[in-house]
């Protein structure tokens, strides 16, 4: 398969990782980046963009195409991944909520 055809597909595997400490106002979102063989992609640009807003988050994969964003406000945000020879995935309506685990 030419990799220009590849379709980088995320799967939010903790989609949605919350804790509540005190009086905050933040959650977090972690995931898995892995292209449609089920195979990481590694050091993929991940971003996070509050639908509100307009505001932007942005991390890269590790490795083992892991994802963290730990503080972000809460919101409906856009998640979007890409990769060097992959086609740009985006997921929408994804919810942060204070408090709340969403899998």
């Amino acid at each position: 398969m030419q990799s220009a055809k590849r379709t980088l597909w995320f799967l939010i595997l903790s989609c949605i990782s919350i804790a509540a400490y005190g009086q905050t106002t933040t959650g977090s979102l972690s995931g898995t980046i892995i292209d449609p063989n089920g195979a990481a992609v590694p050091g993929a640009a991940v971003e996070a963009k509050e639908t509100a807003t307009g505001r932007a988050y942005k991390t890269n994969a590790t490795d083992a195409g892991l994802y963290v964003f730990p503080n972000l406000p809460v919101g409906v945000y856009s998640i979007a991944a890409e990769h060097t020879g992959f086609k740009k995935s985006v997921q929408t309506d994804i919810e942060i909520r204070v408090a709340l685990r969403q899998m």
